[in-house]
């Protein structure tokens, strides 16, 4: 690591000084509040695309780097395609889509970005199985040539990541290997927590009763609805519908297995317990004949349980505090779908399942995305299941069983025991499934429990509580059945190991700093800079009785990064100027401290981790992980960023804070003083440190009342900026400055 020194904000220039009013720039106040947002550049790769949060009317836009396409991958829905264009007409269903095998039809809108879904001439499915994969390739082919599209990808299929085997009803091992007992004498959970199940359907009917499950209590099941577009595939004789009833009689009832774990009727007298007793559930299916579903149906249904607005569909009147998502699909994470996940991440705590191919999670979607809690499954003596997906991108494991031993003797295999039903004697039924399927509902149904302690919690404080309180799993446990791979696995590709239930409960409500350096504990307990942010600042705690000396010395590269994080000069993680990195903490104290990430030090794309390394009193410790993603390309648009915040004051604008980068920023987060706000973004795409024609400036659309103590999300376009006074400014801002108005 080094220390990145600052060289001033615009090399001088004050972004707004040099656009809006003389100004001057003076010491920089006291830095005491939060900005965060995103940056994106007008009439070039985005636009807001018209999705609403159901409750409020924010907008959000992805400014996504182009993607490569991965043509091994082949399980998609042939003749089907997702389109990206750089310039989408208003609407995009006016767009024409031409390639070699004849126009594509438009479909529909698809996420939160501008793409949408296309579909190949009606002859192509005339064609033998393999020419219409062949077809579909070679359509995404040409048009991921083109320059006015940014990517095409086919409509790719994930699955269910269990599979069935015999149905028995029996004790439920699992719970007892996490610690549930104790946990349900902390809380049982509150009905005003919403979880959502983004799978097969579950087996409780909105409108028929006799198609429900004796387990799925009716006062907690909320209204869900069936995203599965293909009638042959949904199996119900129709497309989408608002009953969400899994009709697959010759499937595995998969989502009513993952539903049963979270939430199943519990101290009733009968069936099985749920990890959480009193929270309410919604199916959103979206995986039909098979267990199989499509991209675009899970992402529709995924935006749709937080609360988002999707075409066609009626609004979710109870957007799921936690979503679980036991599902996936070979291939690393896809822009759209990262693009959504950003947004429901913004409100919802999303866990999936890691996969079920004994292969790093890393190469597998959803589990490679940001922003979720990916899980891994251990089997019945604790260790890493035969089955289990590994990686630095684990987060923690949880019990997903093994149907094909008995290791504790009870003649019943070890597997995870929750609802199905029997079609060979068409009743209702339990069964024992394995997979990483089975230990992703052990986490959200812990998430919902947790959130009836502090309906605050969010994605980064279930993970601290949970990876703060878990149980490593040694190099031998994870390594376990051996992998495909020529090196050993560590701990560390088993995350930070087997959840404890109730010592992760106890750290919610008791508000607990848990010690993972000798005495100092980290919040956030990772540091997760995703794709696009460059500065992450963290504290460091003395949860001891004495002071101690303490040194941020340098990191360990995963096992399994693409390539090697370089340190040192040219180094990829560097220490911020401003910031310290040793001392000697008291009892109780707090430092703030933080750490830049250089993309272009890393040589191949990828998702990295390190782990940081510590000095405490003499003694060397391996620390909390962090993360960083290096996309494939460039965005279109690129240069140095910079970012400023500048506060009325006396009618001028001071500087307040700001955040500078040597390439594009996507995104901020910066502190900054309190006051009147503007914020402000440049990207110089000449990098000769001036303000001039092809350039790209811009500010956040309104003045912010900006409070000590508070954080703010502001985002910011930008377009090209014009020498003589072509850009024009809204007057409010001047007229605050000349005293008028106050610009709320």
């Amino acid at each position: 690591m080094k220390v990145k020194r600052s060289t001033g904000l615009f090399a001088g220039l004050l972004l707004v000084a040099a656009l809006v009013v003389a100004a001057c720039s003076g010491p920089t106040p006291p830095s005491d509040a939060r900005l965060t947002g995103t940056i994106t550049v007008a009439g070039s790769t985005d636009r807001a695309g018209g999705l609403e949060r159901a409750t409020g009317t924010g907008h959000l836009g992805a400014l996504l780097a182009t993607w490569q396409l991965d043509e091994s991958l082949t399980d998609f829905v042939p003749g089907e395609l997702i389109v990206r264009f750089a310039e989408p007409a208003a609407g995009l269903a006016p767009m024409s889509v031409q390639a070699t095998g004849g126009r594509l039809d438009f479909v529909r809108e698809v996420g939160v970005g501008d793409s949408a879904l296309y579909r190949l001439p009606a002859g192509l499915g005339a064609q033998a199985a393999g020419d219409q994969v062949a077809a579909t390739l070679a359509a995404a082919r040409e048009l991921n040539a083109r320059p006015d599209v940014l990517y095409a990808h086919p409509n790719y299929l994930f699955h269910a990541l269990a599979a069935p085997n015999d149905e028995y009803y029996s004790y439920q091992w699992h719970y007892d290997q996490i610690g549930m007992e104790a946990a349900w004498d902390i809380t049982k959970g509150s009905g005003s927590v919403v979880v959502g199940v983004v799978d097969s359907g579950i087996l409780y009917s909105s409108t028929v009763p006799a198609n429900r499950h004796p387990d799925f209590a009716p006062s907690r099941m909320l209204p869900g609805y069936d995203f599965i577009t293909d009638p042959a595939s949904g199996l119900d004789g129709n497309g989408r519908d608002s009953d969400p009833f899994d009709a697959d009689l010759a499937g595995s009832f998969h989502g009513s297995h993952v539903a049963g774990t979270i939430g199943a009727s519990t101290d009733n007298g009968t069936g099985v317990a749920g990890v959480d007793w009193n929270a309410k559930i919604f199916s959103a299916r979206a995986l039909g004949k098979g267990g199989s579903g499509t991209f675009v149906d899970i992402m529709d249904a995924m935006l749709w349980s937080a609360g988002y607005t999707v075409a066609g569909v009626p609004v979710n009147a109870n957007p799921a505090d936690v979503i679980n998502m036991s599902l996936g699909g070979q291939g690393t994470c896809f822009p759209d779908l990262q693009a959504a996940i950003d947004l429901v991440s913004m409100h919802t705590i999303v866990v999936v399942a890691a996969g079920n191919d004994n292969m790093n999670a890393g190469d597998f979607t959803p589990a490679s995305c940001g922003g979720v809690i990916t899980v891994g499954a251990t089997d019945y003596s604790g260790a890493r299941a035969p089955y289990s997906n590994y990686g630095s991108r684990i987060d923690v494991m949880a019990p997903g069983g093994n149907t094909s031993v008995d290791y504790n003797g009870d003649n019943l295999p070890d597997g995870v025991l929750s609802l199905v039903y029997n079609t060979d004697v068409s009743d209702w039924d339990y069964a024992f499934y394995q997979g990483t399927s089975m230990a992703a509902p052990h986490v959200a149904g812990v998430i919902a429990l947790m959130k009836a302690l502090n309906p605050d919690l969010d994605t980064a404080g279930a993970l601290a509580a949970l990876r703060t309180t878990a149980h490593e799993l040694s190099s031998s446990q994870c390594e376990s059945y051996g992998t495909s791979e020529s090196r050993t696995l560590g701990s560390d590709d088993c995350g930070a190991g087997l959840i404890d239930a109730a010592a992760a409960l106890a750290y919610v409500r008791d508000g607990t700093v848990t010690p993972i350096v000798g005495d100092l504990a980290f919040d956030p307990a990772v540091l997760d800079f995703g794709s696009s942010v460059d500065v992450v600042t963290f504290k460091v705690t003395n949860t001891g009785g004495t002071a101690v000396a303490w040194t941020l010395y340098g990191f360990l590269d995963a096992d399994d990064n693409p390539a090697e994080v370089p340190g040192g000069d040219g180094g990829a993680l560097y220490m911020v100027s401003g910031y310290p990195y040793s001392g000697t903490l008291a009892p109780g104290a707090s430092v703030i401290t933080a750490l830049e990430v250089d993309r272009d030090a890393l040589t191949a794309p990828g998702q990295y981790q390190v782990r940081l390394l510590f000095t405490v009193d003499g003694v060397d410790y391996v620390g909390p992980p962090a993360r960083f993603t290096k996309l494939p390309d460039a965005a279109a648009v690129t240069g140095p960023t910079t970012v400023e915040a500048n506060i009325a004051v006396s009618g001028q604008w001071v500087l307040s804070g700001g955040q500078q980068s040597g390439g594009l920023l996507t995104s901020y987060d910066f502190r900054a003083a309190p006051g009147l706000t503007i914020v402000g973004a440049w990207i110089d795409v000449n990098a000769n440190s001036t303000i001039d024609t092809g350039d790209y400036v811009g500010f956040h659309e309104q003045l912010v009342a900006v409070e000590a103590g508070k954080s703010y999300t502001l985002p910011i376009e930008v377009s090209q900026y014009f020498e003589g006074g072509a850009k024009q400014w809204p007057d409010e801002w001047l007229d605050t400055l000349r005293g008028g108005g106050s610009g709320d």
